[in-house]
């Protein structure tokens, strides 16, 4: 129960930021609003959610626990300069949520262009896979929901949920087999299967 609620705490924010900024921008910039949605995801749409202070590197300080992941995706019709101002008026939102001592809350957000996600449909690259596994799995938040519709029934995206779910299928297999060895006794650091479930690389980039 706290960490749902931790996470709806989370959510809630996001959602106010974010429908702000939607609402700021699209009143004197009307075609965003049918062409930009505001997308959650990360740890908070699995309710997953921690207020566990940990240190963030772009001020060096402390954290309040998960971040929080904002994909927004705009239509290619939406002028440069305005994916410009959305980029400059979240990243002013992050400034503040970070450096105010009653939020001290991480903003991470990625703005994209509707082009730049269908290329990374074509799953090309590891990153492509990453950033196509976390729009699968994002929530609409905010902004036009006819329009993250529209980019939700890409027939791409038939293809690339099928691919998740066979990397599902193998990995819950490879769990089951860490697990016999787990049982059996096994130190992690003498089982290359165990050393790369108990000393992954870094998380870096996430979407």
């Amino acid at each position: 129960r706290e960490i749902k609620s931790i996470s709806d705490k989370k959510c809630e924010l996001a959602y106010t930021v974010c429908n702000s900024v939607y609402e700021q921008l699209s009143f004197s910039h009307t075609i965003l609003r049918t062409s930009l949605t505001f997308l959650l995801a990360g740890d908070v749409v699995y309710d997953m959610a921690h207020e566990d202070p940990r240190p963030e590197t772009y001020t060096g300080g402390l954290v309040v626990g998960s971040d929080i992941d904002i994909v927004i995706i705009i239509s290619d019709a939406v002028d440069f300069r305005l994916k410009k101002l959305i980029e400059d008026v979240m990243y002013e939102h992050k400034f503040r949520l970070l450096t105010n001592p009653f939020h001290k809350e991480e903003l991470d957000y990625v703005v994209k262009s509707e082009s730049y996600l269908k290329s990374q449909m074509r799953l090309e690259t590891f990153k492509d896979m990453v950033a196509m596994k976390v729009f699968c799995e994002a929530k609409f938040l905010c902004g036009s929901q006819d329009y993250f519709v529209k980019l939700n029934s890409t027939p791409e995206l038939n293809s690339i949920r099928n691919v998740f779910k066979e990397m599902e299928r193998k990995a819950i297999s490879t769990r089951k087999q860490a697990e016999s060895i787990l049982l059996r006794g096994t130190r992690p650091e003498s089982s290359p299967l165990l050393q790369v479930l108990f000393y992954p690389a870094e998380e870096s980039e996430e979407f």
